[in-house]
């Protein structure tokens, strides 16, 4: 599996997403958490499998455990041949 975890503990906080619709509008996203999804074949990127939280947050090593091992399934489920 390629790409890298991008974690955003709070979004307030992260001059990237302060100015978000969905940080400042109704959504009031505080917790961000996301992994690229590759197509095997082509290593092209495919979507992203993520979390969003109302509250800002710390990610424990067992989460990012859990969650690339998540990611990790569904990125197989992505690439199953039908």
């Amino acid at each position: 599996m390629s790409g890298v975890l991008f974690v955003v503990e709070d979004t307030l906080a992260d001059p990237r997403f302060a100015d978000n619709p969905m940080v400042k509008g109704e959504s009031h996203i505080r917790f961000y958490v996301g992994k690229s999804l590759y197509d095997k074949k082509s290593h092209l990127p495919v979507g992203v499998f993520c979390i969003k939280g109302y509250e800002p947050r710390k990610f424990s090593l067992k989460e990012t455990a859990d969650f690339l091992e998540l990611a990790e399934e569904a990125e197989n489920e992505i690439n199953k041949k039908t």
